[in-house]
């Protein structure tokens, strides 16, 4: 990585890594898709709202707190969710 990368730059040349986050939220609503839950619904919405604000990226660019708020919000609720699936996945106790 060159000093060209630096900055400014940087952020616009990242920019392009929304799809995987696109994605990554797409798989979390998919995940709790069958799920009528009240739990399973706040989730799918939270994860909507990030697949929007991901979208967004290519053609409006957000700050770097904003950025880090988001991936940090996606990162917490893919283990949320997770946590949320096995948890009713687990099998009953002997």
């Amino acid at each position: 990585m060159g000093s060209s990368e630096s900055g400014g730059n940087w952020r616009a040349a990242n920019t392009g890594a929304s799809p995987s986050f696109v994605a990554n939220a797409e798989e979390v609503r998919d995940l709790l898709h069958d799920d009528p839950s009240p739990e399973a619904e706040v989730m799918r919405r939270e994860a909507t709202q990030l697949i929007e604000f991901f979208s967004s990226w290519p053609t409006v660019k957000p700050d770097h707190e904003k950025r880090v708020h988001a991936i940090t919000q996606l990162m917490d609720l893919t283990t949320r969710a997770m946590a949320f699936v096995r948890a009713k996945q687990k099998p009953p106790a002997r």
